[in-house]
């Protein structure tokens, strides 16, 4: 996608160790907006309305603005945090198109600099870790690593996305005792004597109803006597942050769940539970 959202707290504190810095000498003052954002801000079905609100926002003011981040493709983004017309705070992390702005000399300041490619790779480096004491599902750490690219170009093909990543993670692991959802077993992911993960693929531009759906999974492992660890993997499109439903996602508790790792992707973040078996009585 052209207008991609992040989440700054959670890239944050994910890859805290590894953000890199760079000096910039002045402020951003946005002019226009990119034709291709014209449109979009006048039909609010559209994916990309609310960017195009946000961009248009800033392109009727003449507010001076510090850049925010500087990313691989030397583009910089600016955070817009504001309260919206309903009374609610909402936060933004904007990338701006060449030509629909202008640059203001101002005092030197530090920025973040995402630049480096290697970033989400070294980013991972704490997911692993934190994956260290799950050896059953340790795998998980590399193949998210590994296939980051892959599921990003998914993120927007409704239907299929849950299942192409159980066949995808079937051939990534390449164990014919791997079962799946889509072969008639009870679980996503399921391994006999080793582990058994629900996963879902959701995001902040999804129906409300996911988060019953979220719930239903914890409720399902927690509820089966079985004999290997159960997991909830929860797959963030980082798409649309500023929605409500992006907050409750990424902010998602279950009594039932124990949060044992999560990790920042750019495109998407991962969040993974092991989950507790009730117990009777």
């Amino acid at each position: 996608m052209k207008y991609i959202f992040v989440m700054l707290r959670t890239f944050r504190k994910t890859t805290s160790n590894e953000i890199h810095l760079k000096k910039l000498h002045y402020l951003v003052r946005v002019t226009q907006v990119p034709p291709d954002l014209i449109s979009a801000s006048q039909n609010p079905d559209d994916p990309l309305y609310s960017t195009a609100q946000t961009y248009s926002r800033l392109a009727h003011s003449d507010l001076l603005w510090k850049v925010w981040a500087v990313d691989e493709d030397d583009q910089i983004w600016l955070e817009v945090n504001f309260s919206d017309q309903n009374g609610e705070e909402a936060f933004h992390t904007l990338k701006l198109d060449a030509g629909t702005y202008q640059k203001i000399d101002y005092d030197d300041y530090i920025v973040s600099d995402f630049s480096d490619e290697s970033e989400v790779c070294e980013g991972t480096d704490a997911f692993a870790k934190s994956m260290e004491h799950q050896p059953a599902v340790a795998w998980l750490s590399t193949y998210f690593k590994d296939r980051h690219a892959q599921i990003a170009k998914i993120l927007n093909i409704g239907g299929c996305r849950e299942l192409w990543m159980q066949g995808d993670i079937y051939l990534y692991l390449n164990d014919n005792d791997l079962r799946t959802n889509a072969t008639r077993y009870k679980f996503d992911i399921y391994k006999k004597g080793h582990f058994a993960i629900e996963l879902k693929i959701l995001g902040g531009q999804y129906q409300r109803k996911v988060l019953n759906d979220l719930e239903n999974d914890f409720r399902k492992l927690s509820s089966n006597a079985v004999e290997q660890d159960q997991y909830v993997v929860l797959v963030l499109d980082n798409s649309s942050p500023e929605t409500k439903l992006y907050s409750q996602l990424s902010n998602y508790a279950h009594p039932a769940g124990n949060l044992i790792s999560q990790s920042d992707f750019g495109a998407f973040c991962i969040r993974i539970w092991k989950v507790a078996q009730s117990v009777a009585g």
